[in-house]
């Protein structure tokens, strides 16, 4: 029994057994139904952006992940990633030392930009030349086969993690037609290859790539060409913040499709004031987002400490319930 369920029947029989002489039966009822409204939300499972603390996982990773997990998070999105390893270890005893500090890895986050093979490069103006003549393409090669393995190792990587979702956050510098089809192939790309692993890809829009443009922001360009089938969000409350973009219109514009939301400040969560994380947390519980991630990127005191007052702030919001 969690600790709602256990007040609200200790409120129950209180109030029953006093109600045969006070008559409180049915305001232990209205005041129950109160709790109910007031802590509907956000079920607390608090996850953690683990690359917030990357210099003390690389100093000592089981005492941090034993901070970490003392502190009240239960779930973490790992970066770290290269060549099957996190924290330069084996995906296999990375996650055992999480799931002995009672933590579980829900994401990973890769970091793989788009590069157009060396092959297609050179065929483009083949390509052109027989479109021009009326020929019909017989196909494409998206990535290199190089590029293909690298991918390939780092789903199998999320996999053996536990991972529900595979994380990226790699757009072109440019709004360019070309570059934002070759990003929206490629994510599509992964996409599949991700849910052939009963993964989730995400992309994760950074605040340059949310950034205004005559066409419309790069991240919007791509996100309009990906199949929502194969390729989903994981949004920044800062990163929205940065690029003058509302998240919560953003949230309610995709409602379904954002799959996991970064807590994410200026400092410590909640610390600045400008965010409204209580109405973001609600809005996103209520258009379908499965996993939450605080995120500390500038620390005003100690690492830990930042992580430790940023859980506090986020468990005291009527948004999210025990």
């Amino acid at each position: 029994m969690d600790r709602l369920s256990f007040f609200k029947q200790m409120l129950s029989s209180t109030m029953d057994a006093a109600s045969s002489v006070m008559g409180l039966k049915k305001a232990a009822e209205e005041i129950t139904e109160a709790v109910d409204d007031v802590m509907r939300g956000v079920q607390a499972e608090i996850g953690l952006y683990l690359p917030s603390v990357d210099a003390a996982m690389y100093d000592s990773a089981s005492g941090t992940l034993y901070e970490v997990a003392q502190m009240g998070y239960t779930t973490l999105e790992v970066g770290s990633y290269y060549d099957g390893k996190c924290y330069n270890m084996g995906a296999e005893k990375f996650k055992e030392m999480v799931r002995r500090e009672g933590l579980r890895i829900s994401a990973l986050r890769i970091n793989k930009p788009y590069v157009k093979p060396a092959a297609t490069a050179q065929a483009d103006d083949d390509t052109t030349k027989a479109k021009e003549e009326g020929a019909e393409s017989a196909g494409e090669t998206i990535i290199s086969s190089d590029h293909s393995e690298w991918l390939t190792k780092a789903i199998a990587t999320a996999k053996r993690l536990g991972c529900s979702y595979l994380s990226m956050a790699n757009f072109p510098d440019e709004p360019i037609a070309e570059q934002i089809a070759d990003y929206a192939r490629y994510y599509n790309l992964i996409g599949t290859m991700c849910r052939e692993r009963g993964i989730t890809l995400c992309i994760h829009p950074t605040w340059e790539a949310m950034r205004k443009q005559a066409e419309g922001s790069i991240f919007k360009q791509i996100w309009h060409k990906c199949d929502k089938e194969l390729v989903q969000l994981s949004l920044d409350t800062q990163e929205c913040k940065r690029a003058d973009v509302e998240i919560k219109q953003l949230i309610e514009a995709n409602k379904g499709a954002v799959a996991t939301l970064h807590l994410h400040d200026s400092g410590i969560v909640g610390e600045s004031g400008e965010i409204d994380f209580d109405k973001v947390i609600a809005l996103a519980e209520e258009c379908g987002t499965k996993s939450y991630y605080i995120e500390v990127s500038r620390c005003t005191l100690p690492p830990m400490n930042c992580l430790e007052r940023s859980i506090y702030y986020v468990e005291s919001l009527p948004s999210v319930k025990y």
